[in-house]
């Protein structure tokens, strides 16, 4: 069972797009590794948003329970609008 999710994961991680490319699947092998919250929430928005930063400030899934979190937003920015909706 370990070795079908290490092979899923693999597969998933070569599949990640972009410029980019290196610095995220580095983000995906720490939000993988369990330690750090903050890059899993950046991973899933990433992954969400088809791997383009950019487009994370412009997320317009406001029901998402990450969404007051979004990184790459600054962060006074996305706590606000959180509680201004």
């Amino acid at each position: 069972m370990r070795n079908r999710l290490t092979e899923q994961r693999r597969r998933y991680r070569e599949t990640i797009p972009g410029a980019g490319k290196a610095g995220y699947q580095r983000k995906y092998d720490k939000a993988m590794s369990g330690r750090d919250p903050k890059a899993a929430i950046a991973a899933k928005c990433l992954d969400c948003m088809h791997w383009q930063q950019g487009r994370i400030k412009e997320c317009p899934i406001v029901y998402c329970p990450l969404w007051p979190y979004r990184p790459f937003t600054g962060r006074g920015e996305a706590a606000s609008l959180a509680l201004t909706t």
